[in-house]
């Protein structure tokens, strides 16, 4: 059986929030993941404030595991008020877990705290799935973080791994690098697949965006596996951050992968 994912950096409060949510839900609604990780995941007071509402909404038939982090005051919409809120992870899935949401600390520092990554075990039709959601440090001279983080990341899942096998292990989110960063060494080394060469540009930030499109790929897919291999994928939503239907300042990843 087919496992079909989707990866989206849902960009916070920021950009013309409101407006990015309604068009978010029309996009997801009667989509055909199975498995969706979103990152910056924006959670304040209020329903029309919340990223987690709307993502809910327009996924009714999925369950969610939210993880808030790195709360803070921030603005709502470029022109908006101060909001106690928070940026975190979430996992939406149909598939039932094989056991409890694992909150895993990554290392940070000073400038770029509280990062962290989600682990959940899933039954799927073609076997165990042991799934990562992450978003990795933004700092621009974050190499060696983020390296350290990827580390981190390698043994907690090699343990559980020895603890509990399973037919795949998929990491999917935010790396803030490209897939040939030598911070993401440590995953090519333990035979991580990301997507095949050739792919599109995945992702960028508002600050990368120009005429042509998305300049640097961010978001990644990777493959821990031999049994299974990617079947198709795609890019998603890639429109500019400031045009009328704009998700948010990074496209996203679709990959379909399966066992054979």
């Amino acid at each position: 059986m087919a496992i079909s994912l989707l990866t989206l950096n849902t960009w916070k409060g920021d950009g013309a929030y409101r407006r990015r949510m309604h068009h978010l839900r029309q996009a997801l609604s009667g989509g055909p993941w199975s498995i969706c990780c979103f990152q910056e995941v924006f959670n304040a007071e209020g329903e029309e404030r919340s990223t987690v509402r709307h993502l809910e909404a327009a996924l009714p038939a999925h369950r969610s595991y939210v993880t808030p982090a790195r709360p803070k005051l921030r603005q709502l919409e470029a022109t908006g008020e101060l909001l106690p809120s928070t940026s975190g992870l979430m996992i939406m899935t149909t598939f039932p877990s094989a056991g409890a949401l694992e909150i895993l600390a990554l290392p940070d520092c000073e400038q770029d705290q509280d990062r962290r990554a989600q682990i959940l075990t899933l039954r799927t039709p073609a076997g165990l799935v042991r799934l990562v959601n992450v978003h990795f440090t933004h700092l621009r001279q974050g190499g060696a973080l983020r390296k350290a983080q990827v580390k981190a990341l390698l043994a907690a899942l090699a343990s559980r791994e020895r603890a509990q096998p399973v037919a795949a292990t998929v990491i999917a989110g935010d790396f803030n690098c490209e897939a040939d960063s030598p911070a993401l060494a440590p995953l090519h080394e333990a035979g991580g697949r990301f997507l095949p060469s050739g792919s599109p540009p995945a992702a960028g930030t508002a600050g990368r965006f120009s005429q042509s499109g998305f300049s640097r790929t961010l978001d990644h897919v990777v493959l821990l596996s031999d049994q299974w291999s990617y079947l198709r994928h795609e890019t998603l939503f890639a429109h500019c951050p400031t045009a009328p239907y704009a998700l948010s300042d990074h496209a996203a990843v679709s990959a379909c992968f399966g066992g054979g």
